[in-house]
């Protein structure tokens, strides 16, 4: 029997509480991309990939955060889904430096940390 985690929640809630917090993400300027990291099966597509890195060199590594909630049983690990995404974005041009702010440094910045 599968463990719950807390009540499911209909996608209009997930939007509504997504719109409710923007006023935050907008208040400090940070840019937040939701990733379909994909599975096993349907990992991210180079066409994807490009995508992201356009959008990351348009707006800027800084306005970025770079994060995962996989290692769900059938999903990879979550560092090897943020390892292969990195590899991917590096594939497309984006510095490591970039790749640093947008998974440690803003992260951090967001929560008040020192990264």
């Amino acid at each position: 029997m599968g463990r719950s985690v807390g009540p499911a929640i209909s996608s209009e809630q997930v939007r509504a509480r997504l719109d409710a917090a923007r006023h935050v993400f907008d208040a400090i300027d940070v840019f937040v991309s939701v990733y379909n990291f994909g599975s096993r099966t349907t990992p991210l597509t180079d066409e994807q990939l490009r995508k992201e890195a356009d959008a990351i060199r348009t707006i800027g590594a800084a306005s970025f955060v770079l994060s995962s909630d996989l290692g769900q049983p059938q999903n990879p690990l979550h560092t090897d889904g943020l390892l292969a995404l990195y590899k991917g974005l590096m594939a497309q041009g984006i510095s490591a430096a970039d790749i640093d702010a947008m998974s440690r440094e803003n992260p951090a910045r967001l929560l008040g940390l020192q990264p």
